[in-house]
Formats: structure tokens, C-alpha cells, sequence
């Protein structure tokens, strides 16, 4: 979907005329599913179907003489009110004495209560002015003072709750209160993202950023976000935000040097993990490069983000416009929206998943890719943050979009749906989406939920649920089917009811599928050696064992003997199992098994009782009974074709009912066994016993090993393989087709081969003696 214009309101119909976007002088805010905009002592409310209130006066800025009084902050307290933090100042722009307030109005824009001084860092100071503020994810308020480097972390009423570590450098690019978007700050991974534009009188511009933990410690020193190298008359700006995949996004203006285009000043973005590592590298915004494009505004959506930027040039063709770029989380340029009439503004905001608002003058509505439903894919939304204690307790949360913030204690959280952003808190914690409905529009071959803690998100089948998943450590699914990763931690995962599917990953995990037939897949094991067997002619019929193995062992029966990334593991209630890419080795329990095999050599041991179904893959693939107590009858070529594939079952033994798909070799027992081929190049192995083994068509390789066999190689060129040399056994060619060879391992009747393979050479049927 791409983005267009909407409705755009009339400046007189919005009652402000538009709002100053220095710092301390208002701005733009989003308050559940509606914006709030102030400027001065006016607040005017608005969303997609119109302006809810215009210019209503929410304090007294009469007998201010020199004063002035200038709104900082707009706090959404989620009960259908929101809160606007001022500050009057005995004089402008050089005040002797701050005072700082706080009004609380309902959704109508009307006061609940009179204007209440604050405490704290905001109680009556001398010259003590707020650069920058933004709500925490925990409900505190994050304040930058003007003419200091560092952040404090406040409660509501202005009482500091955290001195944070310092920032390098003081933005003083003429005056910071004449400078658009100095600071931002976005949250993600239990991380804050900090950015800022830094430079000394007469410098060029840097927009840098540092990232803290929630503690206020640093996470990732400071670094570089444009590092630009020549001056500019052209402000500095720089927005940040949360991507529905828990990256962050950074937009900002550079001087022309920065990167090789004639522009003043343009526009540019980079993505970032939250540990602060690159994902996607600087990109030019504008394709214009000629005078300024700067004043960058930014929404994220629910798969990607926003971009907007003023572009304005007296080069011949001479225009000043506003315009708008999305892209998705990846970066990738999906739209572009030319001449919106706004210019030299940086105030807009996001109200829905698929509204957002800039104003300049007139209130212009932007329609963005997404369901119309509150909230985004970074949750939080309109409501209240959800907030546990330091206790261990249950957290429900709500229906609505919002912030759950479990605390401390071991908890178990449970979200009510909605784009929800989900913080465990300290303390082993359960996220449990048990109580979930179905998904509207969800078919069978979807899962209602993907989750992935390595990720941090759990989204619906169509995206139209996304939350951010941060600090838990146990997921239990929904009664639907579910897929379902960890993160490189211990994890307790849990599947709940039907078909479930698990992504194995690092640590000691607990992978409990419950009700269903449950999957877990081992895809994301890599492993660059070479196979220890490469054919089914093992001595003893048995796979490859221990590190031989260069994919995993898995084993249901007995989890001691699993390697690789299945070491570790505690499977529960899980039925089937997906290999890795390698030489993977599957042992069933006894019960109905599916053992799927991807690629190479990979072997599959039959078990005793249920049916098991196994499905090769790519590479040659080897079922072998060497453990069984009893023959076995089994055939890969008398089932259905699938897919234009032959396809087996077994019949008799532990191999009864079991089912074979890309299957290319049988192992059987020590015991009497009847094996059959396909039309494929089979390898046959009967072990001890009187064995049977029909090669069917194909160039087949058949052992009969002890006992007295009975071969039969069918159409094709193919072999039978002894035990010894040549002169350890006896040939007699008894018919154009058919040859005994006796040795110590019993006798053999041998018809429609054509070769006979000792350990020092092969004999052609042709040259017996008839």
C-alpha cells in the first residue's frame, strides 16, 4: 500500500495556525488515536475525521511583560487525559527565574484541575531551561536541561529518579533554542537510543548518537551516526524511531560535504540494530542535490517508515515543497509523494497504524500503509502502560496497544492482543498468549502467531498484530498452531494445542509441544565438514554417531545422545523433527514420528511401535533397522506417487506402517528381512539373517551380509557387494541371469546382477562360465 495525502484542515479550522518547532515552544503529540497540538498557551485536537478542538487556552499567559510561556512536553497518561508540561519565564530569550508547571486536560481539551507547580528538577530555578523531553517506556519523563550533557529520567512530577552518564559535546550550532530536532530518542530491546546534533561555533555539523541502558549506564559509547566535513548555514536535525522489527531508524540533515551531491543540505537515514551495530548504511533521501533539502520528519509503520523533508531550490526550475518517501524496514524505497504543501516545518505526528498529520499552517493528513486499527508495530499506542512491581506476579495486559512492563520477579505476563511492546523486566518471565483468539482471516496452513525472543517480535499471519518482545526468557503459545524461536539464552518454550513448530537455537532450551504433532527444526545449524559415511554399508548397519555426525543427532528415547545444536535439549511432547542442511541422524520413541531430512547423507532408525514417516530430502537418505528384535518387510516403491516421486511403506516388523518419501537406501536386521528398491539407484543391506533384496530398477548396490540371501538386482546395471576377496567365496553361474556365491557367510542366490564387488576387485557376471 503507499502513502497519499488526505483531507487538509484549514489553519483557521485548527486555531493555532500552526506550531514553533524550536526547542521549549510545543510541538506536535499523539495522545491514544488523536494528535494534540500546542503552541503558546493553545492546544487544538484533531484526528482522521477532523478537528476535535481549536485553539482552547489551557493557561493564562496574560501580565507577562518581557516573559513568555512555552509548552515542553505532552504526556499521555492513557485515561482518556493527557498532561501539558510549561514553563513561564520572567524574560525571553535570557530569564532570571523558570517556573515550571503542569495541566492536565481530557480528551476534549478541556482542564480537569488547576495548574499544579512541579518539584524536583522542574521546581522554580534560576535560568534552568529544557532542551528536550520524551516519555519512557517505564513512565518516567526523560529531560535534557539546556547547557548540559546529560539525561535525567524523572518521575510525572518532575522528582529525578535517574542521573544518567554523560553525552559527549554541546549542540550549539548558533543557538540550540532556534534549532529544529537537536535530540531524539527511540526504545528498543530494553535499550534507549539516543541522538543528537553536535558542533562548535564556525564547525561543521555531526549528528551522533550513544545508547544507554535503562539504568542510565552507557550501553555503546559514542559514535558517529554522519560525521560531516563542511560548514553549512543550514540547521542541523536529527529523528529517531522504533521499526516494527526492533531496529531503529535514524534521519538527519548534513551540510553538503558529507557525502557527493551540490546541495546545501540533504537529507539521509540509517538503520541500526539496537545494540547499536549497522544494518543499513547512510542513504541519500532527496534526488534533488541542489540548494536545501533539510527539515526531515519521520513515522514508522507497520513494516517500514516514513520520511519527510522540505525541499526548496532558486535553481531554474525553482520550487519549495514539502515531499514524503517510504520505505520498509529493510530500507527499499517503496513510494513517493511530490508536492505536499508544507515547507520549512518539522512538526507532524502519527496517530493511527494508518494516519498521520503534519502542520504547517493547515493540518494536512498523511495516509500510511496499514490496517485502521490503534496503535503500531512499536505498540505503546494512546494507553497506559501496564507496570508490575519487583514481586513475581501474573501481568495481564489489555485488548488495546500499550507498553506491559513486568518489573522484577520471575512473571507471567499475558498480553490481550493489540501491538503490544512487552518488557519482562528482571527475573525469569513467562510470556503466555494462551488466552488469544483465532486470528480473523487465518487459514489452516497459516500460524496465528510467529514469535522469535532472538527477534523480539510476535506477529499475526497477516501483520496486522506486531508486538515487541524484550527480556523473556519462557514463551507459551496459543491454542493454535504456533511458530515459536528462542533466542540464544535457556529458554522454556511451550506450544500449548495443535500442529506447533520450533526453531531450535543455542542454549539449553525446554521445547514442550503439548496437545498436537509438534515440529522442531534444526535449519540454523551450519557446519562446513566432511561426512565420516557416505554410503549404507556401515558393518553393523548402524548410522554415524556422536560428532560423526555433521548435522545432528537427535534422539526422542533418550535426549543424552543428541549432538550439535540438539545438545542440550529437553523435547517434550514433540512428534517430528526437521534436520539441518548436514548429515543428520533421527531416532524415533516408539511413538508416531515425522523425521524430515533437508539435505545430504542423512540417516533415519526405525523404532519399535507407532508408524513413523520419513522424508529425505535432498542427498541420499538411508532408513536402517540394525536395532530391531525382529525382520523387517519394507519397500520403497508400492506407495502413491507424490510429487511424480515413488514413495514406500513397510509392512512387516518395526517397519510396519511406517512410510517413506526421497528415500533411497534400506539397512535391515540381523535378523530375516525382505527389502525392495525403487526405480532410483538404491543401496540395499540386509545385515545377518536370511535376507531378501529386490533392487527393483536403477543402478542398485545390494549386501546381503550373513546368512544365506536371496538378490535380485532387476533392471539396471547393478552390484552385489561381499565381505572379503574374491578367493574367499565361490561363483557359479547356474543361468544366463543367476549366480551362487558361497563364502563363510552363508550361500547366495544372486539373479539379474551384474556385477559382484569383493574388497579387492569386481567380477562381471559375463565372465562366469555358464
Amino acid at each position: 500500500m503507499a502513502i497519499s495525502l488526505g483531507t487538509t484542515f484549514p489553519s483557521a479550522d485548527v486555531g493555532i495556525g500552526g506550531v514553533r518547532t524550536e526547542i521549549g515552544s510545543g510541538g506536535i503529540y499523539r495522545i491514544g488515536d488523536i494528535g494534540v497540538a500546542v503552541s503558546g498557551n493553545l492546544v487544538s485536537g484533531f484526528d482522521d475525521t477532523g478537528v476535535l478542538f481549536a485553539g482552547v487556552e489551557y493557561a493564562d499567559a496574560s501580565g507577562l511583560g518581557l516573559g513568555n510561556l512555552l509548552p515542553y512536553h505532552v504526556r499521555d497518561n492513557g485515561n482518556d487525559t493527557f498532561t501539558i508540561y510549561y514553563q513561564v519565564r520572567d524574560a525571553d530569550p535570557f530569564p532570571v527565574t523558570v517556573s515550571n508547571f503542569k495541566v492536565t486536560l481530557d480528551i476534549n481539551g478541556q482542564p480537569t484541575g488547576p495548574a499544579e507547580s512541579l518539584a524536583g528538577l522542574l521546581a522554580i530555578t534560576q535560568r534552568t531551561m529544557l532542551d528536550f523531553a520524551a516519555d519512557m517506556p517505564d513512565g518516567n519523563i526523560l529531560l535534557i536541561p539546556q547547557e548540559e550533557s546529560r539525561l535525567y529520567f524523572v518521575d510525572p512530577d518532575g522528582n529525578i529518579q535517574t542521573t544518567a552518564a554523560t553525552f559527549p559535546g554541546m549542540n550549539r550550532h548558533g543557538d540550540a533554542a532556534v534549532q529544529q530536532h537537536p535530540y531524539d530518542v527511540a526504545f528498543s530491546d530494553d535499550k534507549i537510543f539516543f541522538a543528537w546534533t553536535e558542533t562548535t561555533a564556525g564547525a561543521a555539523i555531526k549528528t551522533r548518537g550513544q545508547i544507554y541502558n535503562m539504568d542510565g549506564t552507557v550501553a555503546v559509547p559514542a559514535f558517529d551516526i554522519s560525521a560531516a566535513d563542511s560548514t553549512s548555514h543550514a540547521l542541523g536535525s536529527v529523528q529517531v524511531e522504533t521499526l516494527s522489527n526492533g531496529k531503529i531508524v535514524a534521519v538527519w540533515t548534513d551540510a553538503s560535504g558529507q557525502e557527493s551531491n551540490a546541495s546545501q543540505s540533504s537529507v539521509w537515514f540509517r538503520i541500526y540494530n539496537a545494540d547499536g551495530t549497522e544494518a543499513v548504511g547512510p542513504t541519500q533521501v532527496n534526488d534533488v542535490t541542489r540548494d536545501r533539502q533539510d527539515t526531515p520528519i519521520l513515522f514508522a509503520t507497520e513494516s517500514g517508515f516514513v520520511v519527510g523533508y522540505s525541499v526548496l531550490t532558486f535553481s531554474v526550475p525553482a520550487f519549495n515543497e514539502g515531499r514524503l518517501k517510504e520505505y520498509d524496514n529493510a530500507g527499499n524505497l517503496l513510494d513517493t509523494e511530490t508536492g505536499v504543501p508544507f515547507a520549512l516545518t518539522g512538526s507532524g505526528v502519527r496517530t493511527d497504524n494508518n494516519t498521520a498529520f503534519l502542520l504547517a499552517g493547515n493540518l494536512i493528513e498523511v495516509e500510511l500503509p496499514g490496517a485502521d486499527s490503534g496503535g503500531g508495530g512499536g505498540g505503546g499506542g494512546g494507553t497506559p502502560p501496564v507496570n508490575g512491581t519487583e514481586a513475581g506476579e501474573t501481568v495481564p495486559g489489555t485488548a488495546a496497544s500499550e507498553q506491559i512492563n513486568a518489573l522484577g520477579g520471575a512473571d507471567w505476563i499475558t498480553p490481550g492482543g493489540g501491538n503490544d511492546t512487552i518488557d519482562g523486566g528482571a527475573g525469569n518471565d513467562m510470556l503466555s498468549f494462551i488466552d488469544l483468539p483465532d486470528s480473523p482471516g487465518r487459514t489452516n496452513t497459516q500460524f496465528r502467531l510467529n514469535i522469535d525472543l532472538g527477534a523480539g517480535t510476535a506477529h499475526n499471519h497477516d501483520n496486522s498484530e506486531v508486538m515487541q518482545i524484550s527480556n523473556v526468557e519462557r514463551v507459551t503459545g496459543t491454542i493454535y498452531a504456533d511458530n515459536i524461536r528462542g533466542d540464544a539464552g535457556a529458554n522454556h518454550l511451550r506450544g500449548a494445542g495443535d500442529y506447533d513448530w520450533f526453531t531450535a537455537t543455542t542454549g539449553n532450551d525446554t521445547l514442550d509441544g503439548g496437545n498436537g504433532l509438534d515440529m522442531v527444526t534444526f535449519v540454523e545449524w551450519q557446519n562446513a565438514g566432511a561426512n565420516a559415511l557416505s554410503d549404507a554399508f556401515s558393518p553393523d548397519g548402524a548410522p554415524p554417531t556422536g560428532g560423526q555426525a555433521t548435522g545432528v543427532v537427535v534422539d526422542l528415547a533418550n535426549p543424552a545422545n543428541n549432538t550439535n545444536l540438539a545438545s542440550g535439549l529437553t523435547l517434550v511432547s514433540i512428534e517430528r523433527v526437521t534436520g539441518s542442511s548436514r548429515q543428520d541422524v533421527f531416532y524415533g520413541d516408539g511413538n508416531s514420528n515425522d523425521f524430515r531430512g533437508l539435505g545430504d547423507y542423512d540417516w533415519f532408525v526405525g523404532s519399535a511401535g507407532g508408524r513413523e514417516r520419513y522424508f529425505g530430502g535432498d542427498g541420499i537418505d538411508t532408513v536402517t533397522y540394525f536395532q530391531s528384535s525382529a525382520g523387517v518387510t519394507a519397500s520403497l516403491r508400492n506407495g502413491a506417487l507424490v510429487n511424480g516421486q515413488e514413495t514406500g511403506y513397510g509392512s512387516q516388523g518395526d517397519a510396519a506402517r511406517d512410510l517413506y518419501f526421497e528415500i533411497e537406501n534400506l539397512v535391515g536386521t540381523r535378523f530375516d528381512d525382505h527389502l525392495t528398491g525403487n526405480a532410483g539407484r538404491n543401496q540395499l543391506s540386509g545385515l545377518d539373517g536370511d535376507d531378501f533384496l529386490f533392487g527393483y530398477a536403477g543402478v542398485d548396490y545390494l549386501m546381503g551380509g550373513g546368512g544365506n540371501d536371496t538378490i535380485d538386482g532387476g533392471a539396471g546395471s547393478d552390484y552385489a557387494l561381499f565381505d572379503g576377496n574374491r578367493s574367499d567365496y565361490s561363483l557359479s553361474r547356474t543361468a544366463s541371469n543367476a549366480v551362487t556365491v558361497t563364502g563363510a557367510d552363508g550361500s547366495d542366490l544372486v539373479t539379474n546382477v551384474e556385477y559382484f564387488r569383493f574388497d579387492d576387485g569386481d567380477i562381471r557376471i559375463w565372465d562366469l562360465e555358464l
